[in-house]
């Protein structure tokens, strides 16, 4: 079953395994990863591996009814 996440700058997201969240300071590595790259991995990785898709503003609600925000834990979608 697919995840659902936001991430810490709003951007909604989807994945098919369990989404574990990280800091973003975790992805800045000197001369790799820039602040804009790192908005672009949405602050969330995949336990197992699997792709994040970024979703347009306002899917999740529509998926499962309500918002979600970075404070919030990923969402299973049933």
């Amino acid at each position: 079953m697919p995840w659902l996440a936001v991430s810490k700058n709003g951007q909604e997201c989807i994945c098919s395994d369990r989404l574990s969240r990280k800091d973003a300071s975790e992805f800045l590595i000197p001369g790799f990863l820039n602040e804009r790259e790192n908005h672009m991995h949405g602050y969330w990785y995949s336990r197992d591996g699997g792709e994040i898709i970024i979703l347009p503003k306002g899917s999740i609600r529509k998926l499962i009814g309500r918002d979600l925000t970075w404070n919030d834990e990923p969402v299973k979608l049933q």
